[in-house]
């Protein structure tokens, strides 16, 4: 692992983003909100625009194996002035073949310290998939504590339900 590097994903990324945001999609889709077959058709990701405009307040950061895009997440905030104080962490993924080495937590805590460093944010939320244990203890072992559960949040395409997390971590004082 000590030859993964972490970092704010610039826009000569954009490229590889959108490949592993779409294999995200396509490895869990249960972990997701979007689906492969509705941002596969998007021209423009969401988050290829604030990588594009390298947006203060919305950034997406990568884990790489020397050249290669391995891992991906981001956080965005609000513009409404009495929102400012919080962002939400997404699209938190690493490639299969990596997992278990403690790079999701590293990316994660990159991501953590580069956003506190904005002085008006206070708080980091997100979202995890109920199921996804392994998602919820990496979360709670960076200190993100659970503030509510959302029972049948998504609908699969198979009729059946996934209950949804929300967590926050607050900056440390």
């Amino acid at each position: 692992m000590s030859d993964i590097l972490t970092r704010r994903l610039a826009p000569s990324d954009v490229t590889t983003y959108r490949q592993i945001r779409l294999e995200s999609l396509k490895n869990d889709p249960d972990n997701y909100g979007s689906t492969f077959e509705e941002e596969s058709k998007s021209p423009q990701l969401v988050f290829e625009k604030y990588i594009l405009e390298q947006t203060p307040g919305n950034r997406m950061y990568g884990a790489f194996d020397g050249d290669t895009l391995i891992g991906i997440s981001g956080f965005f905030g609000d513009t409404r002035q009495r929102v400012l104080h919080r962002a939400k962490v997404t699209q938190v993924y690493l490639d299969p073949a990596y997992r278990g080495q403690g790079i999701a937590k590293k990316l994660l805590i990159h991501l953590i310290e580069e956003a506190f460093k904005i002085e008006s944010l206070e708080s980091l939320q997100l979202e995890a998939v109920d199921s996804n244990k392994t998602a919820v203890g990496l979360y709670m072992s960076l200190g993100f504590v659970s503030y509510g559960r959302f029972e049948s949040y998504f609908k699969k395409l198979d009729g059946t339900y996934l209950d949804q997390q929300f967590m926050v971590l607050t900056r440390p004082k």
